[in-house]
């Protein structure tokens, strides 16, 4: 908020932070809002005048990606409105806030990832900035935690317990993105299941991804890094090849930029993404292309290979 204190309404000086979060709040309120009126609208909201339906339906956006309180019960709330609901909470609030879920940033970067991929463009832009590939890289380690925590709850409790599947990931979701909303199934859980929301909503608080990485903290890197081998993605396509290399001498972005340009336009290389605290390129290529050439190009801009992986 400080930011916007700061500059008031000159958006273009917002830092990129506040610009994504800005955006996001605004798509996931209106268009969730929006979204809860078409489905609720004839169904939890039908007895509503259209002033009650409309506040309903954006209580019902913003209340799962912050305080969990509710006006309408929520076990009432059709299939459609407890899939919206478990996909706000997941998603969650802001990055620094006390909000649970995944983070709108977290789902912001990996969408704007998603669209680089699918758009064969090089880095991951918005706003005219580039995100570090170390970014994108958390966010889908983040993203995959949850994934895990929820599913694997899901699953379990399913197993334990004959509840409706759509209701268990409710009360999942809820307790790990510690949003605090029930579809009625808290008193109905035995020991066993209670003691795995207790856990959810544990590693919820702690962040899921801090409380996996604690158990790795104190171990040492190693040493010796194995040898590559490519493995296919594609389907009935040509697998991608990723080489990484070390670059010493960039100082700012324009030297990557400079670096970004020569290695883009070499053939064979179909993305590149620089990483400047890093001091290193990671490049997709869509055939084999020989280190040489690479720290050819590199040279030719005026910097040095320490090594290409």
């Amino acid at each position: 908020w400080s930011d916007v204190v700061v500059h008031k309404w000159h958006y273009r000086k917002y830092a990129l932070q506040t610009k994504m979060v800005l955006s996001c709040s605004v798509v996931l309120v209106f268009g969730g809002a929006l979204l809860f009126y078409m489905i609720e609208g004839n169904r939890l909201f039908a007895d509503m005048d259209m002033t009650g339906k409309i506040c309903s339906s954006f209580f019902c956006a913003v209340t799962p990606r912050t305080a969990g309180f509710n006006t309408t019960d929520t076990s009432m709330l059709s299939e459609g409105g407890k899939l919206l609901t478990i996909i706000l909470m997941f998603i969650g609030g802001g990055s620094g806030s006390t909000a649970g879920g995944v983070k709108m940033a977290t789902i912001f970067v990996l969408l704007l990832h998603l669209r680089s991929t699918l758009l064969r463009t090089s880095g991951t832009n918005i706003f005219g900035r580039r995100v570090d590939h170390e970014t994108v890289t958390k966010a889908s380690a983040l993203l995959c935690t949850y994934l895990f925590f929820s599913m694997a709850a899901t699953l379990i409790i399913c197993s334990i317990q004959d509840f409706p599947i759509g209701d268990v990931l409710f009360e999942v979701t809820s307790a790990v993105c510690t949003v605090g909303m029930t579809a009625g199934l808290t008193g109905q859980l035995n020991a066993a299941s209670q003691v795995i929301i207790i856990f959810l909503m544990y590693i919820g608080r702690l962040g899921s991804l801090s409380f996996a990485l604690s158990f790795t903290d104190h171990k040492k890197p190693a040493h010796i890094m194995q040898p590559i081998e490519e493995i296919n993605t594609k389907q009935g396509g040509t697998a991608e090849m990723e080489k990484t290399m070390k670059i010493e001498g960039m100082m700012c972005a324009h030297c990557s930029g400079r670096v970004e340009k020569a290695l883009a336009a070499i053939d064979g290389v179909s993305a590149v993404e620089m990483s400047l605290e890093g001091k290193s390129a990671t490049l997709t290529l869509s055939k084999d292309v020989d280190n040489q050439v690479l720290t050819d190009a590199v040279t030719q801009a005026g910097y040095e290979v320490v090594s290409v992986q």
